[in-house]
């Protein structure tokens, strides 16, 4: 990359965004990943060349620098931490995550890393979602619903067309409620004393090769943010509407 001035790049060759999701301990987590954004917001071309940055390497830069902070923490050692990191790839644009672990007493460890990911596949961190069971149950939930979808009837006239697209789009909605209907039963699991704070879900929709375009659910409570005052003439928050689950 050219021209950095002030800490902006003024011509970059390339941009792209990146996604990352954590679990466990707040303060070590926010650390590492502000040392993160630093790092990918500063990556700098040595030479004439353009080379572009590559998942495993972005994943495995992560893993790096948190175990940089873990050895320079003594004190942190026994913290446990979880990291989800997603993007887009630069050749072809196809969805890719990576997970960083730090479990208590162990070394950093750069776990499950898919590219591209698997359209049926699920990637948790934190208390739930671990258990091969959950998993495994998440996936029955979208084969039943997908094996029935193959027997919809297509038809012949225009008419029969459309009452199949409609069908398909309701087995493809009904997947994903039910999905998070199960993932916010185990969430909300009294036994599941880790997890705690509002809940809420955020969907990533492609918008091109390198970015995406970010969606939340209405989480379980609304009063938090619904009333606030406006910012500017008629400039306000809008309470979002979708919860999630099949509530």
């Amino acid at each position: 990359m050219s021209g950095f001035e002030s800490g902006l790049w003024l011509r970059p060759y390339y941009t792209t965004e990146l996604g990352i999701g954590f679990a466990g301990h707040c303060f070590e987590a926010m650390s590492i990943i502000a040392l993160f954004q630093r790092c990918v917001e500063q990556l700098v071309a040595d030479g004439t060349h353009c080379p572009l940055p590559e998942p495993n390497r972005l994943a495995g830069m992560l893993a790096e620098i948190a175990t940089g902070w873990f050895r320079g923490h003594q004190s942190e050692l026994a913290k446990e931490v979880e990291f989800l990191l997603f993007g887009f790839a630069p050749v072809g644009g196809a969805p890719w995550a990576a997970m960083v672990k730090k479990r208590n007493g162990q070394d950093v460890q750069l776990g499950e890393f898919s590219h591209p990911l698997e359209s049926q596949g699920v990637y948790s961190i934190g208390d739930v979602g671990q258990s091969q069971n959950f998993k495994m149950q998440v996936a029955k939930i979208r084969r039943c619903i997908q094996r029935h979808a193959k027997g919809l009837k297509k038809g012949d006239g225009p008419d029969d067309l459309f009452e199949w697209e409609l069908d398909v789009a309701k087995h493809s909605s009904a997947a994903k409620k039910s999905v998070e209907q199960f993932v916010r039963d185990a969430i909300l699991d009294e036994l599941k004393t880790t997890v705690g704070g509002a809940m809420q879900k955020v969907e990533v929709y492609k918008r091109d090769k390198n970015s995406g375009v970010l969606s939340f659910s209405r989480d379980l409570t609304p009063h938090m943010l619904d009333g606030l005052s406006a910012v500017g003439d008629r400039l306000a928050y809008t309470q979002l509407l979708e919860p999630m689950g099949r509530f």
